[in-house]
């Protein structure tokens, strides 16, 4: 008689091992009894430690992603938020089967970055896109990252907005150097994020306007009460 056996309570056949508990499926995510040829072979291959690494494992399907249109049509920008978080992924599961992931796995990993909120807010949207590419590919029929709730920032590491003084703004615009009050005048008149200002051009501005698109939306905008004299004032000098 097989040791470890367990049954879920959809009395889908398991080994569990230490509190730690796992299916009886192939690569497929079917399950299999302990009793077939298949089964067995599963089990053993669990009991012994020695599960090959899996056809659809997660390494696969991050590469699926790199590959896809929809990674493609990702800015640069969020391709760099996300790429920390592909990354650990296939550090710590990269040769485990992605079909096995439940949400309560997602949860885990998330609290075992809370430490690091943004990141662990990160980890469930990089699974998402992941299984969006496993369900096209029919590896899976459900996405368990669909729902999951993000952590909060604790209160205590919440860092206050703190907004410019009148007095601040002054000081700035009368004895900053050009270069520092440029790109404090685009963020006052374009109110973008720190990313897109580093990305404009003079050619951006045609004297009334502003037109610009968002890295991590890529959504067009055009800014028409950007104001001419903050931008003209800091303009640095033409090159002799």
């Amino acid at each position: 008689m097989k040791k470890y056996l367990w049954r879920n309570r959809h009395d889908k056949p398991n080994v569990r091992i230490k509190g730690k508990v796992f299916p009886i499926r192939d690569q497929n995510g079917n399950w299999h009894e302990p009793d077939t040829a298949e089964g067995d072979r599963i089990y053993w291959e669990i009991l012994t430690g020695k599960r090959a690494e899996a056809k659809r494992s997660w390494s696969a399907a991050i590469e699926l992603l790199r590959e896809s249109d929809r990674w493609a049509d990702i800015s640069p920008r969020y391709r760099a938020d996300l790429e920390p978080v592909l990354a650990y992924i296939e550090e710590k599961i990269g040769k485990s089967d992605v079909t096995r992931l439940t949400q309560a796995d997602i949860y885990a990993a998330m609290d075992a970055n809370k430490h690091r909120v943004r990141f662990a807010n990160y980890l469930p949207v990089a699974i998402s896109m992941i299984f969006k590419v496993v369900v096209r590919r029919r590896w899976m029929t459900d996405n368990p990252a669909a729902g999951i709730e993000k952590l909060r920032v604790p209160k205590e590491r919440q860092k206050p907005h703190v907004p410019w003084t009148d007095q601040a703004v002054q000081t700035i615009r009368e004895y900053g150097e050009p270069i520092p009050r440029l790109i404090f005048e685009l963020g006052v008149g374009s109110v973008q994020r720190p990313g897109d200002l580093v990305d404009f051009v003079w050619g951006d501005f045609d004297g009334e306007a502003l037109r610009l698109r968002q890295n991590k939306s890529g959504k067009p905008l055009w800014l028409l009460h950007a104001h001419p004299n903050c931008l003209r004032r800091s303009r640095p000098p033409k090159r002799q």
